[in-house]
């Protein structure tokens, strides 16, 4: 059984607003998996600025089962979510509501396939985007971790 490992770690001060002196960064890092480039950096109002990002490259040389897990932590009050996109031979869509948040958040509950339980996805080239929407209620400090996990056969 292969394994896929990203990690997006970001580290903020203060608010998430494009303006507002925000200091962080956001970093992808790939494991296990063909990714290209090997490492991505940006500053964290780039990630809730609602813009979709080109991260990375990924390659699956066989069909995988793929899920993304986010943790928030910090003392800032932060509400938002994510949005990662795949496209490739096919496209998937996982929607990851309330995943940066740190205060009350209202999600619709239902099952998110690639998010709350794996999605499979088909062998190929994949240009990996990620899109977020930050809403700030109190600055302080944040540090967000994106995960994307991947095995070798769907559940």
């Amino acid at each position: 059984m292969r394994a896929i490992w990203a990690l997006l770690a970001l580290p903020v001060i203060g608010a998430l607003l494009i303006g507002s002196g925000v200091r962080g960064s956001a970093e992808i890092v790939g494991y296990g998996v063909e990714m290209s480039p090997r490492s991505w950096r940006a500053g964290l109002d780039l990630l809730c600025s609602g813009r979709e990002i080109r991260v990375a490259t990924l390659r699956a040389d066989a069909p995988v089962a793929v899920q993304f897990f986010v943790i928030a932590q910090g003392d800032a009050r932060v509400a938002g979510g994510l949005t990662a996109r795949l496209a490739g031979p096919r496209e998937y869509v996982v929607h990851m509501p309330c995943a940066i948040s740190t205060s009350e958040c209202a999600r619709v509950m239902a099952v998110m396939p690639g998010y709350d339980a794996p999605m499979e996805i088909a062998p190929g080239v994949y240009d990996l985007y990620i899109k977020g929407g930050c809403e700030v209620e109190k600055s302080g400090e944040l540090t967000v971790v994106v995960e994307l996990k991947a095995s070798g056969s769907a559940p």
